[in-house]
């Protein structure tokens, strides 16, 4: 005896496979799918850049802002800038330079200069800041407390490729003043 194989019916053959519809549907899902974990990539991305960014800015402005301080605090005495401005107490002047006599009697000049097109904080020949970096803002304010203790109120601010930036300030007492 001789068994028959079942045969599958017009039916129930067109059922068991997919059909075109089928396939372009799925496989517009999964394009869809594709792009929303590319955007979701792409915008991580991003954000650790600013981030770093971010960290980037902050590493150097503290960093300038200890050498200011050091300078500042370590002065024998605040002297006239180029421009002739001096730094007088409690009057805001807002100055964009600032000079001062160190205990060895050179002359520190505080100020932004522009370089071959970059901007930098410098001491004298010193640039405070990397090329990279673009600082803006530099005033220095001298004001006199109760106790006649004088201290130098300054700020700037740094920028990152116009990515970020951040602004930095600071007040320090003069020691030897």
């Amino acid at each position: 005896m001789k068994k028959d194989l079942p045969r599958l019916s017009h039916q129930s053959q067109l059922t068991a496979a997919f059909t075109l519809i089928e396939l372009l549907i799925a496989t517009a899902i999964g394009m869809l799918l594709m792009i929303a974990i590319s955007a979701l990539f792409f915008v991580a991305t991003l954000h650790s850049a600013k981030i770093e960014a971010r960290r980037m800015l902050k590493t150097n402005g503290e960093s300038i802002r200890r050498n200011l301080d050091f300078l500042i605090k370590n002065s024998v005495k605040l002297l006239p800038n180029a421009q002739g401005d001096s730094c007088q107490t409690n009057v805001l002047t807002h100055l964009t330079s600032l000079r001062l006599k160190s205990i060895d009697n050179g002359i520190t000049d505080l100020q932004l200069v522009t370089d071959q097109s970059n901007q930098f904080i410098a001491s004298n020949s010193t640039y405070l800041n990397p090329a990279s970096i673009t600082p803006s803002g530099l005033t220095f304010n001298c004001f006199q407390n109760g106790l006649g203790e004088k201290y130098i109120d300054y700020q700037f601010d740094l920028n990152l490729a116009n990515f970020a930036s951040q602004h930095f300030s600071s007040f320090i007492f003069l020691r030897n003043n």
